[in-house]
C-alpha cells in the first residue's frame, strides 16, 4: 500500500483540527467582548422631574 495516502489523511485531519481551533478561538473572543460590554453597562441616569402642581390660590376671608 502506498504511504502517501495516510500522510495525506493525517494532513487533512490536522488542518480540520486547526480550523476548529481557530473557530473556537474566534467565538471565545467574540463572547468575551460581549461579556465585557455587558459588565460595563451603566444604566441611564434617572430623570428628575419636579412635580409642578398648580400653585395654590389664596382664599380670601370673604370666600369662606
Amino acid at each position: 500500500m502506498d504511504k502517501t495516502l495516510p500522510r495525506i489523511m493525517t494532513t487533512i485531519i490536522n488542518r480540520i483540527i486547526e480550523l476548529a481551533g481557530w473557530i473556537v478561538l474566534g467565538v471565545s473572543v467574540i463572547l468575551l467582548a460581549i461579556a465585557s460590554h455587558i459588565d460595563n453597562y451603566q444604566p441611564p441616569e434617572p430623570v428628575n422631574t419636579v412635580n409642578q402642581a398648580k400653585p395654590h390660590t389664596l382664599i380670601k376671608n370673604s370666600d369662606i
